[in-house]
């Protein structure tokens, strides 16, 4: 398996700025600075030392990544529970009242690494049926339908049901509200991939490179292509080992960012969603996202 390695400059620009002020670090590149200060990759140290600043500069500035980490520390019983409520001003409340505890840690930690962990070989592809290169060696103790088992058993667990249902390509289909989500186990890949078309049936919109280009620069962990006139959103896991809270991280955000933006594109472009009527076509001048 090929070694893992953490981007520090993928983090965003705002929490970078408040890093390098909370560390006092001089220079232009903070992201060596802090991979000098932190390792390779962060910690639960880093995480203790920087809550602050990725709360404020991170988790309540992207609302996906916000409802997964609110919902998680929740369940953990952190935090005051007479805040409650879903709006982002109950839900940064909530955040502000939770102690910087090795629980939030655990919980925020897997987040963080995903957000800037790459492998040599393995990546987003352009569209969800091409498969990354990084291949599971052949006879090894740990193959696809032990990663698929254990993929099975995450998403039992996020839809809170006994079993769940694998269609004719192998997927695990999601229904939520206003998408349908779908987890995919590569056969001889080590990556678990979890996406969603959105939208399409829209026909060559002039802005919607932009308009894709513009949520992936202000969305964390969720990323969005434009191919073959279909929108997809999706997030890639690495699958070995597999971290099963990263991967129910990961379906969470694309199951609540498909939700959200499928709807919302449709009234912008017309097409089709996953559920309800389809629109015609709206060709919009370039304005801004959404």
């Amino acid at each position: 398996m090929a070694k893992t390695r953490f981007d520090w400059s993928a983090l965003p620009s705002g929490l970078l700025g408040q890093l390098k002020d909370d560390f006092g670090i001089e220079g232009g590149d903070v992201a060596r600075a802090l991979a000098r200060r932190f390792g390779a990759a962060p910690t639960e140290t880093f995480v203790k030392e920087a809550w602050t600043a990725l709360r404020d500069r991170w988790v309540a500035k992207d609302p996906v990544l916000r409802r997964s980490v609110v919902s998680a520390l929740r369940a953990r019983g952190l935090g005051s529970a007479s805040i409650g409520g879903a709006s982002a001003k109950a839900e940064v409340a909530y955040l502000r009242s939770c102690r910087n505890s090795p629980s939030l840690r655990a919980i925020v930690l897997p987040h963080l690494l995903a957000l800037g962990r790459q492998a040599p070989s393995v990546g987003p592809k352009p569209a969800p049926a091409h498969p990354p290169r990084a291949k599971i060696g052949k006879g090894a103790a740990f193959g696809p339908e032990e990663l698929r088992a254990q993929v099975k058993e995450v998403v039992r667990s996020v839809l809170g049901v006994d079993d769940v249902l694998v269609d004719q390509d192998g997927d695990i289909p999601i229904r939520s509200q206003a998408s349908v989500t779908y987890v995919r186990v590569f056969k001889e890949v080590a990556v678990v991939r979890v996406f969603s078309p959105v939208l399409w049936d829209v026909g060559s919109p002039s802005d919607i490179e932009e308009v894709v280009n513009e949520i992936n620069r202000t969305t964390n962990w969720v990323k969005a292509i434009w191919e073959n006139g279909t929108v997809v959103l999706f997030s890639d896991v690495v699958g070995d080992p597999l971290a099963e809270s990263q991967l129910a991280a990961a379906i969470n955000s694309v199951v609540h960012r498909a939700d959200e933006m499928g709807p919302a594109l449709q009234q912008r472009y017309g097409g089709r969603t996953a559920f309800g009527a389809p629109l015609p076509p709206r060709h919009l001048p370039i304005g801004g996202y959404l």
